[in-house]
């Protein structure tokens, strides 16, 4: 199955927020007591949602009050939860993988998932129509659904409306629809474009969530937190960093390093152990022995490159992530910060260049949140000059040709 998209995913990214021509947004105090118009969004946002302070979300369960016996070849659940995932990714916040949530979502509730996952707040939602009526010269599918994000203390921070069908237009897949793989599950011509449905109407909905405030210094890419070099390591550091107990790493280390002080692994991890429990000096201190001792590694001067920002030394920071990208020129990760090291620098040429060059080794790693980041960021330098604008189309194109050739 085959999908032509020229510049859909550069209009759908550029026009998220706006992409649903004909459709309104009714902002509603009470979700449940609200009117439901046609072609209507309806969504309420608490007060107290601080879009600063939301980095991390789940996807949660989805109750399915549909008629089990339509579609009966299709979870409904899981495709609505794949294609809210992809939608939300856009939307700058951190996500845990659905197939990592699956493991604890039918034994934890809400509340102790977030508390599991380190996670700030919770998207679960109701089907409450997924169905199809044939008539003499057509067919018509309707998708109908309530989303509601949850925090911590289980107050719900956003909730949205709405029902679509095919009735609304033309509806190709998008490109988030593609990467999440939603499409693939589509057996027939009823069930694609029960899928296209689908996509039309989470992406209506997830319009109206608050897109996470964007803070250039936060959005670095760091090495996984429990990955690293454990060469000549024993078990229990590394039980200490799988099981994030930063802290009593970085004791156990200091007594390895006092045991053998030409050991550059030990410096290195102990600097990470810092930066993760936010001690940024430490990290730096550490970094620098482990460079010095022979930790040349791309991993090693990203961390520097980052505490350093963390500590406000623009210069020190820019040297790190310069030598990051030298050591690994065709890194994600270290075109992706090299980028937003010359974007906080007002460098913008240079920033988008590699945003670019992150976007391209993106695809050839597969990561989709890295393409994602990649792009959006590009977008948000794109109306700075013709050559950045330039630069996003050409991205968007790599980006079309690696779906088509996906599929």
């Amino acid at each position: 199955m085959k999908f032509q998209f020229k510049y859909l995913f550069l209009i759908f990214i550029l026009l998220l927020g706006s992409s649903c021509n004909n459709t309104n947004y009714k902002k509603v105090d009470n979700l449940e007591t609200s009117t439901k118009s046609i072609n209507t969004v309806n969504y309420s946002i608490n007060e107290k949602f601080n879009n600063s302070q939301i980095d991390c979300i789940l996807i949660g369960k989805f109750i399915d009050r549909t008629d089990i016996s339509k579609f009966k070849d299709l979870n409904k659940a899981e495709i609505i939860r794949k294609a809210i995932y992809g939608l939300v990714s856009v939307k700058n916040y951190d996500l845990i993988k659905i197939s990592e949530i699956d493991k604890n979502i039918d034994t934890l509730s809400n509340h102790n998932l977030l508390k599991y996952y380190n996670c700030d707040a919770i998207i679960t939602g109701e089907i409450l129509k997924f169905q199809n009526n044939d008539f003499i010269s057509y067919s018509n599918t309707t998708v109908e659904l309530i989303l509601n994000l949850t925090d911590k203390r289980d107050e719900i921070l956003w909730s949205s409306h709405y029902s679509g069908s095919n009735s609304d237009g033309s509806i190709p897949f998008s490109p988030v629809s593609l990467i999440t793989g939603i499409f693939q599950v589509a057996l027939n011509d009823k069930n694609e474009t029960a899928l296209q449905v689908v996509d039309m109407v989470t992406r209506k909905i997830i319009v109206s969530l608050p897109e996470k405030e964007i803070i250039l210094k936060n959005q670095f890419a760091s090495i996984e937190q429990n990955k690293g070099n454990f060469i000549n390591i024993n078990q229990d550091i590394k039980r200490l960093f799988d099981n994030e107990e930063y802290e009593k790493a970085s004791l156990a280390l200091s007594k390895k390093i006092s045991l053998d002080e030409n050991n550059p692994v030990n410096y290195f991890l102990a600097s990470k152990s810092n930066f993760f429990q936010g001690n940024y000096e430490k990290s730096i201190h550490f970094g620098l022995e482990a460079s010095s001792k022979g930790m040349n590694t791309s991993d090693n001067f990203s961390i520097l490159g980052i505490s350093y920002l963390k500590l406000n030394n623009l210069k020190l920071s820019y040297a790190s992530f310069f030598k990051a990208l030298n050591l690994e020129t065709n890194s994600s990760i270290t075109n992706f910060n090299y980028a937003l090291i010359n974007e906080i620098l007002n460098y913008d040429v240079v920033a988008a260049e590699h945003y670019y060059l992150s976007g391209i080794a993106s695809i050839k790693e597969e990561n989709y949140t890295r393409i994602y980041k990649s792009l959006v960021s590009l977008q948000r330098l794109s109306d700075k000059n013709k050559i950045i604008y330039e630069t996003y189309v050409k991205l968007n194109d790599k980006i079309l040709i690696f779906l088509n050739n996906r599929n």
